[in-house]
């Protein structure tokens, strides 16, 4: 497995991307101080338990997202009530929920 990093520095601050390589499908997320958007192998309701905004970015068997660059281009497709409470909602671009979390 691979792992790779890249960061983001916006105006709100700093963002975290990671994406691991595995061999059935990568796992990709965008991380700030105040919580995620991910793919859909991380669970929102599992990170809603601890209090952890997370959203999912929309994605499709045809359309995976392989890379943090796929992630950042694409939209939401849903947000745990944390996340929501912070004003992510599905449909805006994942880039406008990042600067959300930074």
């Amino acid at each position: 497995m691979e792992v790779r990093r890249r960061d983001f520095d916006t105006p709100a601050g700093k963002l975290e991307g990671i994406q691991i390589e595995c061999p059935w499908f990568n796992v990709v997320w965008v991380a700030g101080r105040r919580g995620m958007v991910s793919c859909a192998a991380i669970n929102a309701e599992a990170c809603q338990r601890f209090e952890v905004p997370c959203a999912i970015a929309s994605s499709s068997p045809q359309e995976p997202i392989r890379t943090i660059e796929d992630l950042v281009s694409r939209k939401v497709k849903a947000a745990n009530p944390a996340a929501e409470a912070l004003g992510i909602a599905p449909g805006m671009p994942v880039w406008d929920a990042l600067a959300l979390l930074a």
